[in-house]
């Protein structure tokens, strides 16, 4: 198989690219959820036949607001 995948080519002008493929890494110990912002609603479905699994969304941020007290208000 390797010398038909180098038939008409010029193998001194290849680069060996082995080197920065790389390595696998394992799998995650996290089930498969949804981003933070999407849900079941987003999926488009294309096989009726083969439901999708039902997954869980990641939690979102937490937005921070900082309320400014009556005195800080006043200072320019």
């Amino acid at each position: 198989m390797a010398k038909l995948a180098v038939v008409g080519q010029d193998t001194s002008s290849l680069i060996d690219c082995s080197d920065v493929i790389l390595p696998l890494t394992p799998p995650v110990d996290k089930p498969a959820t949804f981003p933070a912002t999407k849900s079941q609603a987003d999926v488009q479905q294309a096989c009726l036949a083969s439901p999708f699994p039902s997954l869980s969304s990641d939690p979102a941020a937490v937005p921070t607001v900082h309320i400014r007290s009556p005195i800080e208000r006043l200072k320019p």
